[in-house]
């Protein structure tokens, strides 16, 4: 995932806001309303401009990449089977 990767890395990110962006990056990222040109320059000037704020929000997105690690993911891909599994022995 592009947006993960970037987050990973600490770079800026620019999202529309809709989802599922805005599940994955949650506060990690600059939102823009992607149907208004006008949402997207000021996101692409601020994004340019605002050291402190890009900073901040690398740190953010660092930290917010770390739930989608690949053993964050097994680990809950096997709490789902196991669940599975479990309610199918259950089962009458």
């Amino acid at each position: 995932m592009t947006l993960v990767e970037a987050m990973a890395c600490g770079a800026p990110r620019l999202a529309s806001r809709m989802e599922p962006m805005t599940e994955i990056c949650a506060e990690a990222a600059f939102y823009f309303d992607p149907i208004n040109p006008a949402a997207i320059a000021v996101a692409m000037d601020t994004i340019l401009k605002d050291h402190h704020r890009i900073s901040v929000m690398s740190e953010k997105a660092q930290e917010r990449a770390k739930i989608f690690s690949w053993e964050n993911t097994v680990l809950n891909t096997l709490k789902v089977l196991e669940s599975v599994t479990q309610n199918a022995r259950l089962a009458p």
